[in-house]
Parts: C-alpha cells; structure tokens; sequence
C-alpha cells in the first residue's frame, strides 16, 4: 500500500502464494479484504498489515473480491461461482472480534 502523500511505500501485505488479483478496502479503511491466485480471500488489518483470516472455498484462483458493509459479508468469485456466503460472512464476523 502506498502514501499517496509522500509516494512511499506504506505496507507489503506478504501471505498470498501468488499474485492478488482484486482487494478492497473497507468504508472505514480498516479492513482491506484480497483475492489470491492460490485461491484463498485474505482479510488484513490495515494498520499493521496483519493477516487477520484466511478463507478458503474456491478450487482455483479467486478473482474477486466485494466487501457489502451493510450486510456484514463479503462475496467472492473465482470463474463463474460465487464462493459460499457462509463461510465468507463467518470469515469477516471474526476478523476483529
């Protein structure tokens, strides 16, 4: 992540085996959620660049990502399926609790 302000680098978020291919950042800009190439949707602190949680569901690469704040949920999609709103919803309720 970048300081659009000074044009440094602010934070490497390291976890995902690959490249992200989509990430979006909360209304607060707390929580930045991604979607990997390994296939797995990471939820990151924003602050600190901690990985929060992982969820995993998609048989190949996630290509999308999609934080519905008023929902509490995130979707996610890989190809043409949407991953389980489940287990994503469960993923984003224990982010920060």
């Amino acid at each position: 992540m970048w300081d659009l302000h000074t044009g440094h680098c602010r934070l490497t978020l390291e976890g995902h085996a690959g490249k992200i291919n989509d990430l979006q950042l909360s209304e607060d800009g707390r929580l930045c959620a991604t979607a990997g190439e390994d296939g797995t949707v990471r939820l990151w602190d924003v602050r600190t660049g901690a990985c929060k949680r992982v969820l995993r569901g998609h048989k190949a690469w996630a290509s999308s990502v999609a934080l519905v704040p008023a929902a509490d949920k995130l979707v996610t999609t890989s190809g043409a399926r949407l991953a389980r709103p489940e287990l994503c919803a469960a993923g984003l309720r224990r982010a920060f609790s």
